[in-house]
């Protein structure tokens, strides 16, 4: 079972967060290791929590909050995290005795006391030396009990001894930095408390426990320490933290009130809300394991498609496609590609890995990708020069998979207004994929200048533009760049004149048949290219090769076409017969 929040810790900003999510109809689980409240426990009284107007104790607002997770119908479970870390867009929540899976996590595990870290401290821990009252035996055999701080919860804490019958006396370091209200009423209660105290060491004797000052020794019974806290965090071992987040005392440290803590925790719940709300879904599945899928995902309540996609007779393990969507939509509406519905904006780093981890953690949960040939290609929804994003994907893959075989490749017109795209992309692969781990592609089409602003009505580098950019972005060892035509009929080919801009040592051509979109059928265009004879294109691949061009015919297999996983935007086609079933 995946959660859709795991909240650690039940102090009042996870009480507080576990109520609102589950009051926005989310699955949640609330885990805690000691008991619930936090450090209201040791509250002798609070006094600013609107709604008690004569205060309240500490134990008995924690009540109060049982109450309502109870009718919340949430139920606590007690464990201690030990661990966080995350597969893909899904976190592990590793306790010591069992693991949970959520898409989110609230850390508001709070904070642990502070220890004098003096000599025979650690020794008299949980017999004389306590930190909070709470801890202490519910039956003390003493009256005297030395508390050591200067604050709000030494102060408080004295009180409540008072309160119970003991006789605190107080020793600090400094002067008083507590409450007036505190000190006055420490002071009407008779504790008595010294000031500019260094404590050097702690011993024991019988009964009696001795703190040893510079100057005084000083004789109780029990010790109870309040220097400060440190905020207790899990090891946190994640690729990506933007479904981390925080709240209460964890974070608060200098500032620990409880309305501080349950406004954190609400205002926490609210944007955990929003970010499960913004994840991706996945509305619909086309096609299959065995050669080809086509998924949809929702994102902001947006469609975008993308497709994973195997090669038979080759296995998974030899050579596997990846191909993502890079823009809601596409702003250029090439007149062959269904992508081109309305353009709706950009996806972001996150929304293009969480395209990626859909597929990976399919196969390899450990994002250990043992492939041979693993490509990522930015080639299916949106122009990806057009989205500077990409580039943060292509620095992010190294860093979150262990691939071996991974080549990613950007398939791209080559508009004129993202030159500096390209630059940075240069660097990227010169940096992060050269000795041949990137496949760079044009898409021209066609050698027709005229026809080819028809194709893709946008302003693009020219034939010359591209071939000096394809020079200095190849080196030896690379793959070479392909310049990629869909064969159509009216659109022509001259492999003279491309050879007269382009040169084969740098450039691979690849020619494929039109595939049948919507678009394709809509603007009358034909294949020369028959998917079913290669032959069509013979005299064409010889003229190629004549000039020394390496040239590949390829032609996806006709399964694919009919899943729909190599036709371009396959959300234009979502509503049709044909995929309802």
């Amino acid at each position: 079972m995946i959660y859709d929040c795991i909240i650690i810790g039940a102090g009042p900003a996870g009480l507080i967060a576990s109520v609102q999510l589950k009051r926005d109809n989310f699955n949640v689980m609330l885990i805690e290791k000691n008991a619930i409240g936090g450090l209201l426990k040791n509250s002798n009284l609070v006094e600013n929590y609107l709604g008690f107007p004569n205060g309240i104790t500490g134990t008995e607002l924690v009540k109060v909050f049982k109450n309502q997770l109870r009718s919340s119908g949430l139920n606590p479970i007690h464990a201690e995290v030990k661990k966080i870390s995350s597969t893909g867009n899904i976190y592990s929540v590793v306790t010591e005795v069992k693991s949970y899976k959520s898409y989110a996590v609230l850390i508001a595990s709070g904070t642990m006391p502070k220890m004098l870290s003096v000599k025979g401290e650690a020794e008299l821990i949980g017999k004389k030396v306590f930190y909070e009252i709470a801890s202490l035996p519910e039956t003390l055999n003493c009256t005297s009990v030395l508390v050591i701080g200067g604050g709000d919860v030494a102060f408080d804490y004295a009180l409540n001894l008072k309160s119970r019958g003991y006789n605190p006396f107080i020793v600090m370091r400094h002067q008083p930095k507590c409450l007036g209200v505190l000190q006055k009423r420490a002071a009407a209660e008779s504790i008595p408390y010294l000031i500019n105290q260094n404590i050097i060491e702690i011993t024991e004797s019988g009964d009696a426990v001795f703190t040893i000052c510079e100057g005084i020794t000083f004789k109780s019974e029990l010790i109870l320490v309040a220097v400060g806290r440190d905020p207790v965090l899990p090891e946190i071992n994640e690729a990506s933290s933007k479904g981390i987040f925080y709240a209460g005392d964890v974070i608060n440290a200098d500032y620990r009130q409880v309305h501080i803590a349950t406004g954190d925790g609400l205002k926490a719940a609210m944007k955990i809300s929003k970010f499960l709300n913004q994840k991706m879904k996945i509305v619909k599945e086309i096609g299959n394991e065995k050669l080809a899928k086509v998924f949809i995902g929702n994102i902001r309540g947006r469609n975008v498609e993308f497709a994973e996609s195997i090669q038979p007779p080759l296995p998974r393990n030899e050579k596997w496609v990846i191909t993502i969507s890079c823009l809601f939509g596409c702003p250029v509406k090439c007149l062959m590609c269904d992508a081109g519905q309305e353009y709706c904006g950009k996806l972001d780093l996150d929304d293009m890995l969480e395209q990626i981890d859909h597929a990976v953690m399919r196969f390899y949960p450990d994002r250990n990708i043992q492939v041979k040939k693993f490509k990522i290609q930015f080639a299916r929804m949106g122009e990806p020069a057009f989205n500077p994003a990409v580039l943060d994907v292509l620095e992010e893959l190294p860093k979150r998979y262990v691939a071996p075989g991974l080549i990613p490749s950007v398939s791209t017109i080559g508009p004129k207004v993202s030159s500096d795209f390209f630059e940075k992309l240069l660097d990227i692969k010169n940096r992060l994929y050269a000795n041949g781990k990137f496949q760079m592609q044009f898409s021209i089409h066609t050698s027709d200048v005229q026809k080819r602003d028809t194709l893709m009505p946008i302003k693009k580098m020219s034939f010359p533009e591209i071939a000096e950019f394809g020079e200095r972005f190849f080196n030896p060892g690379d793959r070479k760049i392909t310049l990629n035509f869909i064969v159509m009929k009216g659109y022509p080919i001259e492999p003279a004149i491309l050879r007269s801009i382009f040169q084969p040592e740098v450039f691979i051509i690849k020619l494929t048949p039109l595939n049948p979109t919507i678009n394709a059928r809509n603007n009358s265009l034909e294949t020369e290219l028959d998917p079913d004879n290669k032959s069509t294109v013979s005299s064409l691949v010889d003229k190629f090769r004549f000039f020394g061009f390496d040239t590949l015919v390829s032609i996806g297999d006709t399964g694919e076409n009919e899943i729909g996983s190599n036709c371009g935007q396959y959300v234009s086609v979502l509503k049709s017969t044909q995929y309802q079933n």
